[in-house]
């Protein structure tokens, strides 16, 4: 009976130690499965929150399967890709070049599977045709995963795009600023230098004209001689014109000015098959403008024309002519008044019967009248759609490389701030005419070949004459002697002022040149317009005279300015009215004491 007492004991501790011992395993078996539980559930939710950060991405993340199909796309490749977040699911399961068009697959089949097959990765900017039909550029890369498939990734960088393109347009156009301020340094030292020379030149020249008898050869060849000193102050207007710095001012021109140095320019650049056809009715046209903003819209007109006819042969037709504006003018186009230059004016685009398209931008005025600069060609022509953008800033239809796409946008701001309107026809296969009108200004500079100076009103007197080159004050100096003045001379602005203390009084007028060593033309009546403010003062200059011009607005002592080479007929006509107008106010002087 104790043996089975202990028997039963023994047995009773196995059981509770096996229990104990089951106890034990099963709280640690189950201990292992909170912790499982909590690792699956921690990495559950580290996986949701990368899914949240990929799906909050901008950049567009897809996944691809080993056998090309798409298994995930976040919400900003959808927006990428122009795909409606309702159309999600027709592309998953399918391949992955179901996102792009035909032409963009077989870019992809041709040149990016190939190297990614070979490297594992890719990456490259490129046009991309959106589902909804907008083309964008877009930075896009594959890189391949271990399980055979790969992860894309685009990125829409059109807005860049078009940012570094105009930060590279803005250093372009400050490098082509720098340089053309350069230029016209450079040109104003070689225009008033070469002016000086045409002074001596065409004044000599005149002399011979004026002392020569009519039958004798020797008149013709001097009248050649000045004719040809003309013709070289005009090719030194036409370098500084297209270098001056001052392009925002607007003044008295004639229009045949910069449309002559532009032709110039193209008949030595275009292809020798494309043809330049020229019709200039009208001589002069003056106009209140620009003159560099004229030429360059000039310009860019016919680099759009040439680039139309692609190089090839065809024709090139620049004409200026006077308009009728009841008759020659669409209605719609025609106002009241002239066109503020701070106001946009409408565009209106129509399609006429034969194919043709026309553009009206601006307003003509009934009340003035309007000369027109026509510029067309035979080349390739404009469809409507086209003609609707041309005027946007980096719109162009040219290859990569070959345009900017702000020539015809210049052309627009010239053409708002002259107040004028601008007319296109464009028929596809046969070629575009622009048409730009501009209101005529009256001439108020009186015609060399009108003044006579033997009608003038000359008044004599003491002049004196500041210039340090010595051929050019040689000849000035007898060519107011020969107008009847007397005439004594400095070769700056210094000796210049030690005359007029040393001789106060004694001097009528004082005519000087600009730029001068010690001291300038400028300076020099500064400088002596306190002790001297009756004294009247003229300045020649071989430069443009724009700031000059400004110079004469604050210094009342400066009557005139005229540009190197001067005529004699032009010099006698504005000493003899300097002087009438001195010799006025100071009788009206006595007269009031």
């Amino acid at each position: 009976a104790q043996t089975q007492e202990k028997n039963l004991y023994w047995s009773v501790i196995a059981i509770a130690l096996t229990g104990f011992l089951l106890l034990i395993i099963n709280a640690d078996h189950l201990r292992k499965l909170v912790e499982a539980s909590k690792e699956r559930q921690k990495a559950l939710k580290l996986l949701e929150h990368r899914l949240a950060a990929i799906e909050a991405s901008f950049e567009g993340i897809a996944i691809v399967d080993p056998q090309g199909c798409l298994t995930y796309m976040n919400t900003a490749l959808l927006d990428i890709y122009g795909v409606p977040e309702e159309q999600k699911e027709s592309y998953i399961g399918h391949s992955w070049l179901k996102l792009y068009s035909d032409e963009n697959q077989a870019y992809i089949k041709e040149n990016v599977l190939p190297q990614f097959e070979r490297e594992g990765f890719w990456h490259d900017t490129s046009k991309i045709l959106r589902q909804d039909g907008e083309t964008i550029t877009a930075d896009l890369s594959m890189t391949r995963l271990s399980d055979g498939g790969f992860i894309g990734t685009a990125r829409d960088v059109t807005e860049a795009e078009k940012a570094a393109a105009e930060k590279k347009e803005m250093q372009n156009q400050l490098a082509q600023a720098q340089k053309m301020e350069a230029i016209g340094r450079l040109a104003g030292g070689i225009a008033h230098d070469f002016n000086n020379i045409l002074a001596a030149i065409n004044g000599y020249a005149e002399f011979l004209i004026e002392d020569l008898e009519e039958d004798r050869p020797q008149k013709k060849y001097a009248d050649n001689i000045l004719k040809a000193g003309y013709q070289a102050r005009t090719l030194i207007d036409q370098i500084l014109a297209f270098s001056r710095r001052q392009d925002g001012n607007v003044e008295n021109i004639d229009l045949c000015g910069p449309l002559n140095e532009s032709i110039s320019m193209l008949k030595a650049t275009l292809p020798k098959k494309i043809e330049v056809h020229t019709d200039i009715q009208v001589m002069p046209a003056p106009i209140e403008g620009n003159a560099t903003q004229i030429a360059q819209a000039i310009m860019n007109l016919c680099v759009n024309a040439r680039d139309a006819m692609h190089e090839d042969e065809g024709i090139l037709s620049i004409s200026l002519k006077t308009v009728d504006v009841m008759n020659d003018i669409p209605i719609v186009c025609v106002s009241d008044d002239l066109a503020a230059t701070e106001d946009t004016p409408l565009i209106s685009i129509e399609e006429g019967k034969q194919g043709q398209t026309y553009l009206r931008f601006g307003t003509v005025s009934s009340n003035h009248q309007y000369i027109k600069l026509s510029v067309s060609d035979t080349g390739t022509g404009m469809s409507r759609v086209i003609m609707e953008h041309i005027f946007e800033p980096f719109f162009t239809t040219k290859d990569v490389h070959k345009g900017t796409g702000l020539g015809l946008a210049s052309v627009h701001g010239t053409m708002t701030s002259h107040r004028g309107a601008l007319f296109i026809e464009s028929t596809l296969g046969k070629g575009t005419r622009f048409d730009l009108l501009f209101p005529l200004s009256k001439a108020d500079e009186q015609n060399e070949t009108d003044i006579d100076i033997h009608e003038l009103e000359t008044h004599g007197g003491l002049v004196l004459l500041v210039e340090d080159q010595d051929e050019v004050r040689e000849m000035t100096t007898a060519m107011l002697k020969r107008l009847g003045y007397d005439v004594e001379t400095a070769r700056n602005g210094m000796e210049a002022s030690d005359m007029l203390c040393e001789k106060p009084g004694e001097y009528d007028l004082v005519l000087t040149d600009q730029n001068m060593p010690k001291m300038t033309g400028t300076e020099l009546i500064r400088q002596t317009g306190f002790d001297f403010p009756e004294l009247p003062f003229v300045i020649l200059t071989g430069y443009s005279e724009e700031k000059l011009l400004e110079f004469m607005q604050e210094q009342p002592a400066l009557k005139d300015v005229l540009r190197k080479p001067v005529s004699q007929k032009v010099l006698a006509k504005t000493l003899a009215e300097v002087l009438k107008g001195t010799a006025n106010a100071q009788a009206k002087k006595v007269a009031a004491v």
